[in-house]
């Protein structure tokens, strides 16, 4: 039996991280090799993208958009800037509809944000989150990130409700702090909802974890079907397989490569020369 190979879209559920969502997966799939696609807090809930076998050497070729709903709460600043953490400040709030929508407008677009202290950012070996369970902030270097869109779908003083679109690695919390300190008043991130990921899997077509069987996989090359595609004959979809020179003419990018309408391998093509990023070799087509 070929091992299973394939994505799921899952719904995780608020109070569970990210590695017991993996952990049963493993579980009710009996396989190990398993892993997802970028993690949510404990906290949050919405779509979890998980890769089964060999669809873990595909995350890194995902298309990076991430889609979020966020309750931000003014007024209250916490340690971990959510819900989860200690209150640091009370403060009054007394802004209105109009500034809440002026200040959200200077984050949408290229722009840079510090990490936050609990997060899995490396510090000199030592992940930030583990560093502030002990008390210690350091500091930390801005990020580029681009944020695509930020539109507001609520507001119910002194709560509102964003929904953000932004390239994966921003940090919605940052963002609901950094409002709050623009507002004058302070903020946190009092709910948080993934309903989109990798303009692929979206939280209307999630899965409960007790819910997924093998028959439930999505296709092993969907999400990487918006590379352009570079289809190879089967005398050279060997020659590439055994790591020989494949000479291609065409621009220079990222290509999904096939054989016989099943994926091969990602590949760089620089100056016309075919440079294997990834590879695969399956017995079975699924």
């Amino acid at each position: 039996m070929s091992e299973l190979k394939g994505w799921l879209n899952l719904n995780k559920e608020k109070g569970i991280t990210s590695h017991d969502l993996v952990s049963k997966v493993r579980k009710k799939l009996k396989i190990k090799r398993v892993g997802h696609a970028g993690t949510l807090d404990p906290m949050a809930t919405g779509v979890m993208v998980i890769a089964v076998g060999q669809a873990t050497r595909l995350i890194q070729f995902l298309q990076e958009t991430k889609t979020y709903k966020a309750e931000v709460y003014l007024g209250i600043t916490t340690d971990t800037l959510d819900a989860e953490g200690k209150i640091l400040s009370e403060n009054q709030v007394n802004v209105t509809q109009e500034q809440i929508h002026q200040a959200i407008k200077k984050y949408i677009g290229k722009i840079k944000q510090i990490p936050p202290m609990v997060s899995a950012i490396h510090h000199e070996g030592v992940r930030l989150y583990e560093l502030a369970r002990q008390g210690i902030e350091v500091e930390r270097k801005s990020r580029d990130i681009e944020i695509y869109n930020i539109t507001i779908s609520e507001i119910n003083l002194p709560k509102f409700t964003i929904e953000v679109s932004c390239q994966s690695g921003t940090y919605i919390r940052t963002l609901a702090d950094d409002i709050g300190r623009d507002l004058g008043c302070g903020a946190h991130l009092s709910k948080l909802e993934r309903t989109e990921a990798n303009k692929i899997f979206a939280r209307q077509n999630s899965l409960e974890v007790d819910d997924i069987t093998p028959e439930t996989l999505i296709p092993f090359d969907l999400p990487v079907r918006y590379l352009p595609e570079i289809s190879l004959d089967d005398e050279l979809a060997k020659k590439y397989l055994q790591g020989q020179k494949i000479n291609i003419t065409n621009k220079n990018d990222t290509y999904r490569v096939t054989n016989n309408n099943s994926l091969i391998g990602i590949a760089k093509l620089n100056d016309n020369l075919l440079k294997p990023e990834v590879n695969f070799v399956f017995t079975d087509k699924n």
